[in-house]
């Protein structure tokens, strides 16, 4: 497995993404007040996105940390006790 430079892993994470969005809500309704967005509305949008940034980072390191598959036991008649 080839690994990839750091800046391209970066640039194709799903997480990076969804947390770029995340601070562009926010930065937009701090300096544009009249952007047409409330405050109430971008508070959902951004704990929607918290909650997928968090659920792919469990589902990586769960991935990460299962154990490569190995081969199936043989069927219990085949066992010798």
């Amino acid at each position: 497995m080839t690994t990839q430079p750091k800046w391209k892993y970066i640039l194709t994470s799903r997480k990076f993404w969804a947390c770029l969005v995340g601070l562009l809500f926010i930065f937009i309704q701090a300096y544009k007040p009249d952007f047409p967005v409330t405050e109430e509305q971008v508070l959902p949008i951004v704990l929607i996105l918290v909650s997928y940034i968090l659920g792919v980072a469990i589902d990586t390191r769960s991935r990460q940390a299962l154990p490569p598959p190995t081969a199936q036991a043989p069927p219990i008649e085949d066992r010798q006790i």
